[in-house]
């Protein structure tokens, strides 16, 4: 897989270069400091169970302004059975994202 280092800002230009409901690996710390994996998908709108989106009902591409990253992260074991939930990153928390046979390293040096 190849290695590529990206800044923060360049995170959303990154994230349009998958496709709708791609499978991307993206790894990030949490606000309470544990270090989370997701499996997550862009642009899903109604995925197979049913999970709603939690929050303001901004968009996507709003959140992407303002510095963080929505997705679907399908890793997710629900208690009702269901796999999958809504989740978001901000910019500085993320280390990498993984897909079409690239990781981006996010360097938050530069």
């Amino acid at each position: 897989m190849k290695k590529q280092i990206i800044t923060e800002n360049e995170i959303a230009a990154t994230v349009a270069g998958f496709a709708r409901g791609e499978f991307v690996s993206i790894v990030f710390t949490k606000k309470d400091g544990t270090r989370r994996t997701a499996l997550a998908q862009f642009g899903v709108a109604n995925p197979t169970n049913t999970a709603a989106p939690n929050g303001t009902g901004e968009s996507a591409r709003e959140a992407l302004e303002r510095g963080r990253l929505k997705f679907f992260d399908a890793s997710v074991e629900n208690p009702n059975g269901s796999r999958g939930n809504y989740r978001q990153a901000r910019f500085s928390s993320i280390i990498t994202i993984s897909g079409n046979g690239k990781t981006y390293i996010v360097d938050h040096t530069i």
